[in-house]
């Protein structure tokens, strides 16, 4: 029979959180740094090593698109300068009789273990590596591949603790990677929500939050390599017109220490009642092109952006964190020619009349999102806990805003892109329940940093973002000359 440490850890229906420290993460063979280096934002491995390192793994019980039970299991190791992930999705593979977990960008590569169970204690095996590509498994060459040994003992003396060692090993290098030390079983409760115009967690008992891994900010992304690169392509060089068919903003309340670390500068925070916010912005857009083409020509398509009230020299604006979307055109040329921050994500807004939802699952773990918007009965007021007065209050701070901010890298000026919308007839839905990945509790919004604050919803919005400009000097502003019209 499994410890009850363990029995939770692999069989519980709840999010399980574990937290502790390594004594000691190693790895041999300098001349594989570069490959490490390279399998580090994958959440693969990496090269960092070192005695005593934080550490939390977080496990979420998740349903795959078919409603196949999924296991996430998220490991971030907190080294002095940058945290860094291993993380995998585990699943039971009908084919093979046991399960397997996946890893690596979209679960490509998977990984076949067995459970020995013994006194006490787990033994993980896990041996060899399969590619998965268009739905069909391809066993990877024995060299191409590693073992995976993981042993796990309850501690005697602690219910909750667990002793933990991982060794990865090759067939010719032999071990080569792993790492080992203690870990806690923490109290867990899901994300906060709201209800009928109540917080749960906060009307039940003080709010409690998972951490997870993932990161808005560059701290610890190897990608920010990649970022650099594509600020030096030009940002917004046309015009662009959609059509919101129906749009929710989901404003979360967040202590402004937490915020204005993710705000480069020269941008400043902009706070209302001692908070900032973070509006997650879903919306379904319906023929999005540039302005000088025809409608018939647009792409349709649901993105969910994630946006932070800012202003420079005292000028209101909005700063974008990055977004989600599932239509890969609009991915690629967001990334490359937007502030937007695209990621490719699975992303579907529905607009039942009477109720609006949103759910976001992601590629890699930490960034899923999902809403249940109420709105027959329609809402009255803002919740009781709210930090805003009124709605209208609410909406001049959060929704009246016509200017997004793109700070330049490398000495490059400021760049703008001003907007033109239809006019916001607000709804306040009537029960809310909201579960964020990224803003519940998360390495970039610590648990207790903030709190779903309320919630908007309107519909058919015209909506015109113009080419951006540049700050020609201080608070002069001029449109570059590869820009088009509009």
């Amino acid at each position: 029979m499994l410890a009850p440490v363990l029995a939770r850890q692999y069989l519980s229906a709840e999010v399980v959180t574990l937290t502790g420290v390594m004594s000691r993460v190693w790895r041999r063979h300098r001349w594989l740094s570069p490959v490490f280096r390279l399998l580090a934002p994958m959440h693969l491995l990496f090269a960092e090593t070192g005695t005593n390192i934080p550490t939390t793994l977080r496990i979420t019980p998740v349903l795959d698109g078919r409603d196949r039970p999924l296991q996430r299991w998220e490991r971030v190791f907190s080294f002095p300068e940058v945290d860094r992930h291993f993380d995998g999705l585990v699943a039971w593979d009908e084919g093979l009789g046991q399960a397997a977990e996946r890893i690596g960008p979209g679960g490509v590569l998977d990984s076949p273990f067995r459970l020995h169970v013994r006194p006490g204690g787990l033994l993980v095996a896990a041996r060899g590596l399969r590619l998965r590509v268009a739905g069909r498994v391809v066993h990877l060459p024995r060299l191409l591949g590693a073992s995976v040994m993981v042993d796990q003992e309850a501690d005697p003396n602690d219910a909750d603790a667990l002793h933990v060692s991982l060794t990865i090993s090759h067939p010719v290098l032999g071990p080569f990677f792993g790492y080992e030390g203690t870990l806690r079983l923490s109290t867990s409760a899901a994300p906060p929500r709201i209800r009928d115009g109540c917080l749960l967690d906060a009307c039940a008992r003080p709010r409690q939050h998972d951490t997870n891994a993932y990161h808005v900010s560059a701290k610890g992304r190897a990608p920010v390599v990649l970022d650099r690169l594509l600020d030096l392509v030009p940002k917004h060089p046309v015009g662009m017109v959609t059509d919101y068919r129906v749009v929710a903003l989901l404003n979360y309340a967040v202590h402004p220490d937490v915020l204005r670390r993710l705000i480069p500068a020269p941008l400043e925070l902009d706070v209302v009642h001692d908070r900032g916010f973070v509006t997650v912005v879903c919306a379904d857009m319906v023929r999005m092109r540039p302005s000088p083409m025809p409608r018939l020509v647009g792409i349709t398509y649901d993105q969910v952006v994630y946006r932070v009230p800012v202003r420079y020299r005292g000028e209101p604006g909005l700063f974008f964190l990055g977004s989600d979307a599932a239509q890969p055109l609009m991915v690629v040329a967001g990334a490359a020619f937007s502030m937007f921050r695209v990621r490719l994500s699975k992303t579907r807004i529905t607009d039942a009349g009477d109720r609006v939802t949103v759910d976001v699952f992601g590629r890699r773990p930490g960034v899923d999102l999902h809403a249940y918007l109420k709105l027959e009965p329609p809402g009255i007021n803002l919740p009781d806990f709210s930090a805003f007065g009124s709605r209208a209050e609410a909406q001049s701070f959060l929704v009246d805003r016509f200017v997004a901010f793109v700070p330049g890298v490398g000495g490059r000026p400021m760049r703008r892109v001003r907007v033109q919308r239809g006019i916001w007839d607000v709804l306040l839905p009537s029960t809310t329940d909201v579960r964020s990945d990224l803003l519940d509790g998360s390495t970039d919004f610590p648990a207790g940093s903030g709190r779903l604050d309320n919630t908007f919803v309107a519909r058919g919005i015209p909506y015109r973002w113009y080419a951006a400009e540049f700050e020609s000097s201080p608070g002069k502003w001029q449109r570059p000359g590869f820009s088009l019209a509009d």
